[in-house]
């Protein structure tokens, strides 16, 4: 509620205290002022209470805010490891398929001209062999 109207409230509240605090016990106007007084008084209380809920529901929004950018945080998180991942694991496969083959290359090379032998022809002879007895 606004601050105006709670402040005009408030001020109506204590005017109301005095006259029933300055009015004769059992007259009318002591117990209309007693109603008058009893109803500021649930007023104030239900004022209150919706400020509370106000307050309440501000902070479950900031809440479920900072839970919804803190799932975005870790989202990306996730997906840079998963990235870093993949990459780790392409790496892990093509520095070895790259180095031997370099190697295997070279040794066959090497057998080229068939005046020395190495492993070379023979494991890749032994490895590659598309029909086995």
């Amino acid at each position: 509620m606004n601050p105006t109207i709670t402040k005009m409230l408030d001020e109506e509240y204590e005017r109301t205290l005095q006259a029933v605090a300055q009015a004769q016990a059992g007259s009318d106007e002591a117990q209309w002022q007693l109603k008058k007084l009893g109803e500021l008084h649930r007023q104030r209380l239900d004022e209150r209470k919706q400020n509370d809920e106000a307050y309440v529901q501000m902070e479950e929004l900031t809440l479920k805010q900072a839970e919804l950018q803190l799932k975005n945080e870790q989202a990306k998180e996730s997906k840079k490891d998963r990235i870093i991942r993949i990459v780790l694991d392409g790496a892990a496969i093509l520095v070895p398929v790259t180095v031997s083959s370099y190697w295997m290359a070279k040794g066959l090379k090497f057998e080229e001209n068939g005046t020395f032998t190495s492993r070379t022809g023979q494991w890749l002879s032994n490895h590659l062999r598309l029909f086995r007895k």
